[in-house]
This record gives structure tokens, C-alpha cells and sequence, in this order.
């Protein structure tokens, strides 16, 4: 007989698209933590520093009516900028020096888009019983961000050829994940992070329970791993030559000099004619000034040699220039 689940409960493991991922992260990062909603403290998750909740529950059955879970944590406010957070999360490297090595064996993006706002990773973890049961995972994820506002990536799981399963290696499953970050100035932020993980084979409860600990884990992994950079460096972690979030704001472009007025052409052909004790000339329209920037055009102007404004021969003293009759004073 078919048990009976609740509501909130999947009938069935789901296999997500990267689109269906992003929607199924939100509705688990927006989901009520309620006992109503099957959600229960992680014990032990908490004692993370910097991590302010973590729960979980039954987020699926499998063909034998296995309970798969989800579970989902909150960070205090972190002092951490979403640019530097953006830089740990999203660099495949910075994941394995995150986790340290305790229980990721290797990580690695097989395949990225031209933004790299989308990424194809595989990562093998260490067999270890209190964490993992070891085995490797391949999974989409993507990220959008707004910049000094908020930071949200999604996965799940993906069969793809360029990692078929390997002989004496457990395939495991990414069902869902999601990473949201908050900023609430431009040096703070909160964390949010979300995530099923389906292990095959026979998994002890340790395991599971250890396994929903790792959102909050990571939370505070990340953080610790800002304040390491910072710390050693006194720098932030680099960002700009890695990632263009998918949204962000466009980088300002150098300033163009105002277009010449229709009212005030410009001659090109005849001399431009000093102000008294000019000294400095625009580089677009040779006008010659006493100011930084010129009154026609707007373009920057640069110190020239004092002489005639006309044929830029020496200043001979006199009210008019010896070479070619311009007026001097």
C-alpha cells in the first residue's frame, strides 16, 4: 500500500531543468519554516559561527518511498560585501579551499557560457562516514545579480557525456539548490542557502543528518574564508576580471566631449586667438585658453608654450607677433 504524504511532500524524485531549478531554490528560499510545513531544527547547525537558523524536511519519496530530505539555513548579517561573497562562491577553486578538503576530493567546471554566469561542475567527495558516503555529482548552476542588491544562484543535477558514470564510483544526485545573498549595505550582508542531496544506495542516518547540516556549513566556510583573504592580504578578494553578473549595472564609459553647439562652429582654418596670458590650448578645436577645459567643445586642454596664438612663434615683446601680424596684447 502507497503511504500517504503530505502535501508538501514530491511523489516522486524529481529531475529539474536549470530553468525548473531556479523556480523550485525560490520557492524553498520563500517557503514559511513551520512545523505545519514539516520543518524541523537541525540540531547542532547553529553552533556554525555566523549562522542564525537551519531546518529541514522530507523533500521527496523515491521508487521505494525512501524520505529524501531538503534542508535550509540563514546567516546573521555578515560583514561581507555580495562582491566578495560572489568571488568565494562562484570560483571553483575557492570551493575546494572552502571545504578544505575534509569531504570535496576535487572540483572541477566542465563547461561554461561566454559570461560565465553558467557553469557544468563535477566534484568527486571523500569517502567519509560521518559526512559522506563518497561518490561524485555533475550539476548545472547558474547565477544573476544586481549590483549593491542581492546575489542568487541555482543547480541541480544534469546526465551529461563529458562525465559518465566511472567504474567503483557512486553517481549521486544534486535534486535542487539555491544560494541567496542579500546585501544590506556595501560592506554587510545576509545569506540564505538551500539544498537537496540524494545519496544511492543504503545511507545511515548520520549521514542525512550531517548532510543538512551543510548548508549552514557552508555559510559560514564562505565567510571564514573572506575574512582569511582579507585578513592576510588587506585586500578584498578580486571579482572584476571573473564575473559580470548577468544583470549587473554596465560599466561606465569614458565621458565624450560635448558636441560642438550648431550656434558656435568652429573655423578651422583661421587662427585662434589667445585671451590675455593664455596659455593652455584644447586638443579637439586648437582653441587656445587660460582654462582646464574648453568653452566651445568641453574637451581637456593642456599647457603649450607662451607665443603667438597665430603661427606659435616666440612672443618677440612687442603688440604684434614678427612672423605673422597676430595680435599679441
Amino acid at each position: 500500500m502507497k503511504p500517504i504524504l503530505p502535501p508538501y511532500v514530491l511523489p516522486s524524485v524529481p529531475h529539474y531543468t536549470l530553468a525548473e531549478a531556479r523556480e523550485a531554490a525560490l520557492a524553498l528560499l520563500n517557503e514559511p519554516v513551520t512545523p505545519e510545513g514539516g520543518w524541523e531544527e537541525v540540531p547542532g547547525a547553529t553552533n556554525y559561527e555566523g549562522v542564525a537558523s537551519c531546518h529541514s524536511r522530507v523533500y521527496c519519496v523515491n521508487d521505494n518511498y525512501d524520505e529524501l530530505f531538503c534542508s535550509k539555513a540563514t546567516s546573521h548579517e555578515v560583514n561581507c560585501s555580495l562582491e566578495q561573497v560572489l568571488g568565494i562562491f562562484w570560483d571553483i577553486g575557492e570551493e575546494l579551499k572552502v571545504w578544505n578538503t575534509a569531504s570535496l576530493k576535487n572540483a572541477v567546471v566542465l563547461e561554461q557560457n561566454g559570461t560565465n554566469t553558467e557553469q557544468l561542475v563535477y566534484q568527486e567527495r571523500k569517502v567519509h562516514a560521518s559526512i559522506s558516503l563518497g561518490g561524485d555529482v555533475v550539476f548545472r548552476r547558474a547565477y544573476e545579480a544586481f549590483e549593491n542588491d542581492y546575489l542568487l544562484s541555482w543547480g541541480a543535477s544534469t546526465e551529461s557525456p563529458l562525465k559518465p558514470v566511472q567504474r567503483n564510483m557512486r553517481r549521486c544526485y544534486l535534486l535542487v539548490s539555491g544560494f541567496y545573498v542579500k546585501a544590506t549595505s556595501p560592506t554587510t550582508c545576509v545569506i540564505s542557502s538551500c539544498a537537496s542531496y540524494y545519496e544511492t544506495g543504503n545511507v545511515p542516518a548520520i549521514a542525512v543528518s550531517e548532510e543538512c547540516k551543510r548548508v549552514a556549513l557552508r555559510i559560514c566556510r564562505i565567510v571564514k574564508r573572506i575574512q582569511d583573504i582579507v585578513r592576510i592580504s588587506g585586500l578584498a578578494p578580486p571579482t572584476a576580471a571573473k564575473f559580470t553578473p548577468a544583470h549587473n549595472v554596465s560599466v561606465p564609459q569614458a565621458s565624450q566631449p560635448a558636441s560642438q553647439p550648431a550656434s558656435q562652429p568652429v573655423n578651422q582654418s583661421a587662427p585662434a586667438r589667445a585671451p590675455s596670458g593664455g596659455s593652455k590650448k584644447c586638443l579637439q578645436c586648437n582653441i587656445v585658453t587660460n582654462g582646464n577645459f574648453c568653452g566651445n567643445c568641453g574637451g581637456k586642454c593642456v599647457a603649450v608654450p607662451t607665443g603667438c596664438p597665430g603661427c606659435g612663434g616666440p612672443d618677440n615683446g612687442g603688440r604684434f607677433c614678427s612672423n605673422c601680424g597676430s595680435k599679441l596684447r
